[in-house]
């Protein structure tokens, strides 16, 4: 349903030697022109809570597609935000347990700094989910 919501604009930057990519509410699957336009990517910024934006199998292609070290997921559904949306927002956790079924590790945070060394030396790819409280 996020395909019909309106344009978009993705954001790419390179801060410390390290590319980001905000994907904005993203409401589609990017074509391969557009993944190759992005790049190659460390850190992903990727709507999960779907209805405004894509839904969990479009996420996970999204993810696979630009294939970064790190995600963190944004636009979900909390407790915060179900007053104002009720329940159209998917929780986190659908992500989460999710991508942690394809070898993905997941740790929630307060805070978030990343160097290029620290992104260097993952032992695995990571989802940081941060607490929003």
């Amino acid at each position: 349903m996020g395909n019909l919501r309106g344009p978009n604009t993705i954001y790419t930057y390179e801060i410390n030697k390290i590319k980001i990519c905000h994907l904005g509410d993203l409401g589609h699957v990017l074509s391969a022109e557009q993944v190759n336009a992005i790049g190659q990517v460390d850190v992903l910024m990727i709507p999960v809570g779907g209805f405004f934006t894509i839904d969990s199998e479009e996420v996970m292609k999204v993810i696979k597609d630009i294939n970064p070290k790190v995600v963190i997921p944004m636009h979900y559904g909390t407790e915060e935000s179900r007053p104002v949306f009720e329940d159209t927002l998917a929780p986190v956790e659908e992500f989460t347990t999710r991508i942690q079924q394809q070898g993905w590790k997941v740790e929630k945070v307060d805070s978030l700094t990343l160097t290029k060394q620290k992104l260097n030396t993952l032992k695995c790819k990571k989802v940081f989910v941060l607490n929003y409280k």
